[in-house]
């Protein structure tokens, strides 16, 4: 199914990933797969780009570095929880 043929929402999803060289990648919907199917690829999280950048926006500067932490940690929090 092509970005055009999804529900508008989903167009604004964005995909983050991360390499072994901690190097961050956010990509659309279009793009996702290629990375989630590359082992080299760790996926982070799956956000709301529109939500995230107003949460961003009006949260606070300990807030929004409290935010980026989560998403960056997402896969060691979950680990820790299982």
């Amino acid at each position: 199914m092509s970005s055009e043929q999804l529900p508008s929402y989903f167009q604004r999803i964005a995909f983050v990933y991360r390499n072994e060289d901690g190097i961050i990648k956010v990509v659309g919907n279009d793009y996702a797969k290629s990375y989630e199917n590359n082992p080299d690829w760790e996926h982070l999280a799956t956000l709301d780009s529109f939500r995230w950048i107003e949460c961003l926006l009006r949260n606070s500067s300990k807030e929004r570095n409290n935010q980026i932490k989560d998403v960056l940690n997402a896969n060691a929090n979950n680990a820790n929880e299982l």
